[in-house]
Order: structure tokens, then C-alpha cells, then sequence
């Protein structure tokens, strides 16, 4: 696997090739973040709409009235993806960025394999730590909350799921844009850490309010805000600590992690439930989330001791030591130890 891995870096460097295309390329990811954010958040809220309006009906698809659902089907999703690009259209524009605000830890080192890269960089462990583990718990958002409305409102906990989804994407875009305007400020690694935290109590407190509705809504925005927390401090993080010729496969190795936890992870809560009931279920998700909330406590305390360069004060000029003009030397490759 390590040779298989290895193999694709002159394909990464390829892609990566050029400074100036590097930065136009990260620019617009954070450009585009934003805009996919509250896109595709408009799409969810149409989408939790409909779930509300049309009601299953259970008809011979042959038949007129199956024709007609069908239709009124394809007309609502069309509306949803009409929805979620128009904000694309009117709001990404081209963007031409200078050569400079390089992290010196974006480096290319090409000769560096990335389990290499790992052991230099231990902190990154603990973030795939944290990808995993969150990952999972996350998941229960789509799993386990939508299951234990079921059983709680057997047909109507699927309109009350719905209505929640509908809060969710709502939040999402009411919230982005204020978490990007009044805390920008903070350290993407801490980000994560209140992301994770709120995201943790927004599930697990569902424990303890099954049956009070109004309650729900409360705790899905607790829920949502984290979500917005996690995700604008998740890519700025890898970004600023891995050489520009490894991005690719330290996302792949991060997806994995976390596809990993939550695949396997359903299926144990999946079990719980039958076995156990959903408050043993709820259970394991609350001592999963606090598991979680440490390591990403431990990744921050860790955080400054491998990566100190992005903690120094800005020079006179405005522009912290940890971001030159241009790439160094080859010989700079063990300045990230």
C-alpha cells in the first residue's frame, strides 16, 4: 500500500505544479466553500420541504396517479438543483491571486512518502483520529435520530425528521456567514474543537428530551452551528500543515478514516438498538463524543508544539514568518521538525 501511495506522487505533483496556480486553486476552494455551503443547504431545505408536502403514496406506479407522483417527484428535485446553482452562477467569479502566503509547511517535498510525513507530523495522527470518530458520530445524525423518531412517532416521526432537516439547512445558511465574519479570528484547530463539541451535545442531549419536541429544533440548531464551526476549520487545518504534493492522498487517507468509523460504527449502533434499545445507543454515542472531544483537546495542546511557525506573531510587514513569497530550497524539507 506504502508503494501504492507512493507511486501516485509524481501524478500529485504534477497537479499541484505552480505556485501561483496553487493559490488561485486555494482561494477559490474557500471561495467556493461558502457558496457550496449555503447551494447545497438550499437544496436540503427544499428538499426537507417536499418531504413535508407529499405525503407517500402508495399507488400502482403504472398508473395515473403514479405517473403524476412521479412527475411532481422530478419537478420538485429539478427545482431543488435549479436552486442550488443559481447561487454559483450570480456569486464565483474568477479569481486572480498573487504569488505569496506561502506556509512553509505547504512546501512540496516530493521524495516524502506520506506515512513518512505522518511520523514527522504526529499531531496529524490525532486528527485522523478526530475524522474518524467524528465521522461516526455524525453519522448518527442520518442513522440514529432519524430511527429513534420512527419508533417514537412511528409515520409522523418521518414529517418531524423532515421539519429538522429543514431547521438544519436553514441554520446553515443563516450561520455560515456569521461564523465566518465574527470568528474568523480563531485558530482553525480550535474551530474544530467547539465544531466537534457542539455537534457532540447537539446529538447526545437527545437522550434526554425524547418526547418534548420544541426541544429538538433547539438542539438541532446546537447541532448545526457545529457543523458550520467543523467544517470551515477541517480544510484550512490540512491545508496549512501538508506539503502542497501530498493534499491528495492525505484527503483520500481522511475519508477513508472516516468512512471507516461510520460504516462500521452504524453496524454496532444498528445492533445496539435491537438489542439493546436506543437509549444504550445513546449511550455510546455520548462516551464516543467524549472520547472525540479530547483527542481534538489533545490536537490542539499539540497542535503549536509541531506546527509553531503558524502561531508567530506577524512580522512589521503583516505577514507572520510562517508565509514566504516563494518555495525554499530542498534543504528546507526538515523545517517542519
Amino acid at each position: 500500500m506504502v508503494d501504492h501511495l507512493s507511486g501516485h506522487a509524481a501524478v500529485d505533483a504534477d497537479v499541484f505544479a505552480g505556485d501561483e496556480a496553487r493559490l488561485v486553486r486555494a482561494e477559490e476552494q474557500h471561495h467556493m466553500g461558502d457558496v457550496h455551503g449555503i447551494a447545497h443547504s438550499t437544496g436540503r431545505l427544499l428538499r426537507g420541504i417536499r418531504a413535508l408536502v407529499d405525503p407517500v403514496r402508495r399507488v400502482d406506479p403504472a398508473g395515473r396517479d403514479g405517473v403524476d407522483a412521479h412527475l411532481a417527484r422530478q419537478t420538485h428535485g429539478s427545482i431543488a438543483t435549479l436552486s442550488s446553482t443559481l447561487p454559483i452562477l450570480f456569486f464565483v467569479k474568477t479569481l486572480s491571486i498573487p504569488k505569496k502566503n506561502i506556509s512553509a509547511y505547504e512546501q512540496k517535498r516530493e521524495d516524502v512518502s506520506v506515512f513518512s510525513l505522518l511520523r514527522e507530523r504526529k499531531t496529524i495522527l490525532i486528527y485522523l483520529l478526530v475524522a474518524g470518530i467524528g465521522g461516526f458520530v455524525y453519522a448518527q445524525f442520518n442513522y440514529l435520530l432519524p430511527l429513534n423518531m420512527g419508533a417514537l412517532y412511528g409515520a409522523e416521526g418521518a414529517e418531524i425528521f423532515g421539519v429538522m432537516t429543514s431547521v438544519n439547512a436553514l441554520v446553515v445558511i443563516l450561520a455560515t456567514p456569521v461564523v465566518t465574519t465574527f470568528f474568523g479570528r480563531i485558530r482553525d484547530v480550535r474551530k474544530i474543537l467547539l465544531g466537534e463539541t457542539l455537534i457532540v451535545v447537539g446529538l447526545f442531549c437527545y437522550r434526554f428530551v425524547q418526547g418534548i419536541i420544541p426541544l429538538y429544533f433547539v438542539l438541532m440548531t446546537v447541532f448545526t452551528i457545529g457543523e458550520v464551526f467543523n467544517t470551515i476549520g477541517v480544510q484550512p487545518y490540512v491545508t496549512r500543515r501538508i506539503p502542497s504534493t501530498h493534499w491528495g492522498r492525505m484527503n483520500s487517507i481522511i475519508s477513508i478514516a472516516s468512512g471507516a468509523f461510520s460504516g462500521v460504527g452504524n453496524l454496532l449502533i444498528g445492533k445496539l438498538v435491537d438489542t439493546s434499545g436506543f437509549d444504550s445507543a445513546w449511550l455510546v454515542i455520548g462516551i464516543a463524543g467524549i472520547f472525540l472531544i479530547l483527542c481534538a483537546a489533545a490536537m490542539c495542546i499539540t497542535d503549536k508544539k509541531y506546527f509553531p511557525l503558524l502561531y508567530e506573531k506577524s512580522t512589521p510587514g503583516g505577514t507572520p514568518e510562517a508565509f514566504s513569497d516563494s518555495e525554499p530550497e530542498s534543504s528546507a524539507s526538515g523545517s517542519d521538525k
